[in-house]
């Protein structure tokens, strides 16, 4: 199965891999190219493993806000995205939920932000 991880991998959609402004970490790759193919239980252990806060990302394309988001439609396939005040950063879309996994990862790993806080680091 093609694993999409870096953007000089070819894109069947024939669609530029990467967005402006989009930076996607060597690391990030590294990690997510490691674990493909994706699905959504590896995908959960990945980032639990990377100690993601689960509150960064959502599966189900609520778009509740200032968080990476996958969305599924039945005409066009899944959607990742970022969403910020009611709009949708970054959107870029793809045939397999395995490959929009993938390029979800890549995108919260490249992101420190989105990392659990350790409370004894904060005090």
């Amino acid at each position: 199965m093609w694993c999409p991880y870096g953007p000089a991998e070819p894109n069947p959609r024939g669609r530029p891999r990467k967005m402006a402004g989009q930076v996607i970490s060597p690391e990030a790759r590294r990690i997510v190219r490691e674990a493909c193919p994706l699905d959504r239980a590896r995908f959960a252990r990945l980032l639990t493993e990377q100690q993601v806060d689960p509150r960064a990302f959502d599966l189900q394309g609520s778009n509740a806000g200032e968080q990476f988001v996958m969305d599924h439609s039945s005409l066009r396939g899944w959607s990742v995205h970022y969403a910020e005040r009611g709009l949708r950063r970054d959107e870029e879309w793809f045939d397999t939920e395995s490959d929009a996994l993938a390029e979800l990862a890549r995108r919260i790993l490249s992101d420190l932000s989105t990392r659990v806080r350790n409370a004894s680091r904060e005090k």
